[in-house]
């Protein structure tokens, strides 16, 4: 589930939104949004999902909603699949009026949480094995599915929150995409901000309430992304890594990598090639 900090979510033409099956090899997403409701249901293997101060560890079977905008994060230590479906604000707003006014949540309700299992299981289904007009079923499961979400998953909230939440992340959406194509280089917090047309102390204020971190420990946590890859992907050497990737203090990567995934990057890298070896035996 490989994603930028803001996803633009790559529709399906035909159904407006985006339906696919995620066979993760293992991974470490930073903080992200997307202007779209998400919902991911493990059909294998685990994933732990993190939204603001809150950790949810998901197992085969579990399902999780995120809300639109609501910055998040994922990570995974061994291969596992889900159900990703994503359902932007634009289709959302055609079908409920007070979109604005409302925030969505993970039910609690076995019964609900079966039912939204369920649907998503029948859409994939189509998806997995086409037939003459099967998009058109998945329209009526996709109908569905918002149907129990807006009925069963909606709270309100004021349309004034939401409001203020989407404008303070569009105004750092340019020092985001900066920090993507430079994370590798030192990069100041005078260049973000002069970048985004704001005083420094404004800019980083407006980015810790949109992000939920700081904006040098979001740069961070983009190069450790980066670096996780090449861990569990490559045999080069961790100071080859983190000099590829921009991290040159390795004291503070140490500390943030244990804190992150519970080991140090030498033991996780035995770890995750024992459990690899134990999934392809």
């Amino acid at each position: 589930m490989k994603t930028d900090h803001y996803e633009v979510v790559k529709l399906d033409y035909k159904l407006g939104v985006r339906l696919y099956t995620s066979n993760d090899p293992g991974s470490y997403v930073p903080p992200h949004w997307h202007d779209a409701l998400e919902l991911v249901l493990m059909q294998k293997g685990k994933l732990t999902y993190t939204t603001g101060e809150s950790e949810v560890n998901l197992k085969s079977g579990d399902l999780i909603v995120s809300d639109i905008d609501v910055v998040h994060a994922t990570y995974c230590a061994q291969p596992n699949r889900a159900i990703v479906l994503q359902i932007p604000y634009d289709l959302l707003i055609k079908v409920i009026p007070n979109l604005g006014e409302l925030s969505f949540k993970t039910p609690t309700d076995k019964v609900i949480l079966e039912r939204l299992n369920n649907i998503l299981q029948k859409m994939q289904q189509c998806i997995d094995e086409p037939y003459e007009g099967s998009f058109i079923k998945v329209k009526e499961y996709l109908y569905e599915l918002i149907f129990v979400l807006y009925t069963k998953c909606s709270f309100s909230i004021m349309a004034s929150v939401r409001q203020q939440q989407n404008k303070e992340k569009t105004k750092i959406k340019d020092a985001l995409s900066f920090i993507r194509q430079n994370y590798t280089r030192l990069i100041s917090l005078e260049e973000l901000s002069e970048l985004c047309m704001m005083q420094k102390n404004y800019f980083c204020r407006v980015f810790k309430q949109s992000m939920g971190i700081t904006c040098l420990e979001y740069i961070n946590e983009i190069r450790l992304s980066m670096i996780y890859q090449d861990l569990i992907s490559t045999n080069d050497t961790l100071a080859d890594i983190l000099d590829r990737h921009g991290f040159t203090n390795f004291k503070l990567f140490s500390r943030m990598f244990k804190e992150r995934f519970k080991m140090t990057a030498h033991a996780y890298r035995q770890n995750y090639k024992k459990l690899k070896e134990g999934n392809m035996a």
